[in-house]
């Protein structure tokens, strides 16, 4: 395994999902145990039993392991340097960091679903502080709209700012099947500068799986970690810090973005399966305007 310090920030939010989104699918029978990244680094999941305890790669003095740790109520507190903070309601109001500096601060409304997210980071290194809010809107029980205001100021310098708005759509398997991306202009009115569509195989997601089923219990998660970036799910974000990220039922085949510039970027997804129908590899072919960019490989393995 190649050396990297894997930094593993995820909150599980109340982002409420209807029973009716929920795939028919038996029981797993195989769990995620290891994959490689295109950069051919390695990794390992560590369970006992069903329930997920760490994931595990080599660092500058042996195996790294980024613990996954539960409260008695089987809610995850701790992954890696990452602690979560929960309200009376038993809903995560705060996510705390390895990196006091950086704070994020969850609200919800009457039926816990989360409304409001608050970001600030203070940035030592470039005496520069950040600030986002992000709001939550619903359709019944599903996020459909999330807008997102971000700031950042530097001591003795210009004040930066942007506003941004993302609406979601999804199939009646509960994946996103198209994002619409908006900026705020200079006459206030948002417009959209982007579309994305998406395209799913009718197999299991072993990130859902891992991620959703077993350690947040929700398809809706905020991250801080780049290894939650570089997986086949969906970043709803444009300010850096706590992305919300959707991790969907199923895998993609296709996935297409068409700028309000007319350029295009589309992934194609070559997926191979075992015999339980769970992804072994994929080959990911990146193009952009027709043109081929680049072609990235990962592997899954299982026990």
């Amino acid at each position: 395994m190649k050396k990297l310090v894997l930094i593993f920030a995820l909150a599980i939010l109340n982002f409420s999902c209807s029973k009716d989104d929920e795939p028919n699918e038996a029981p797993s029978k195989s769990k995620l145990a290891t994959f490689t990244q295109n950069d051919g680094i390695d990794y390992a999941i560590t369970y006992n039993g069903e329930t997920p305890t760490g994931i595990e790669t080599d660092g500058v003095n042996g195996n790294i392991i980024n613990p996954i740790i539960f409260n008695t109520l089987g809610n995850v507190t701790n992954v890696g340097a990452e602690s979560y903070l929960y309200n009376a309601n038993n809903l995560i109001n705060r996510v705390v960091t390895g990196d006091n500096n950086q704070n994020c601060v969850l609200e919800y409304n009457g039926q816990n679903q989360l409304v409001r997210q608050s970001i600030n980071i203070n940035d030592t290194n470039n005496d520069g502080i950040y600030n986002c809010i992000r709001n939550f809107t619903y359709t019944g029980n599903r996020v459909t709209t999330i807008t997102e205001s971000s700031t950042l100021y530097y001591s003795g310098g210009p004040t930066y700012s942007s506003d941004n708005k993302f609406d979601l759509s999804y199939d009646a398997k509960g994946n996103i099947v198209q994002l619409l991306k908006y900026e705020k202009n200079l006459s206030g009115n948002y417009v959209v500068t982007s579309t994305t569509s998406y395209t799913y195989d009718d197999k299991p997601n072993p990130w859902k799986e891992l991620l959703a089923d077993k350690i947040y219990k929700n398809q809706f998660v905020i991250s801080n970690a780049a290894i939650v970036e570089s997986k086949p799910v969906i970043a709803i974000s444009n300010f850096a810090y706590f992305k919300i990220f959707y991790i969907n039922n199923n895998n993609f085949i296709k996935v297409k973005t068409e700028s309000n510039f007319g350029s295009i970027l589309e992934n194609n997804y070559e997926n191979t399966y075992n015999s339980e129908n769970y992804i072994t590899n994929i080959t990911t072919v990146t193009l952009f305007n027709s043109q081929i960019e680049r072609t990235l490989y990962n592997s899954y393995s299982y026990n």
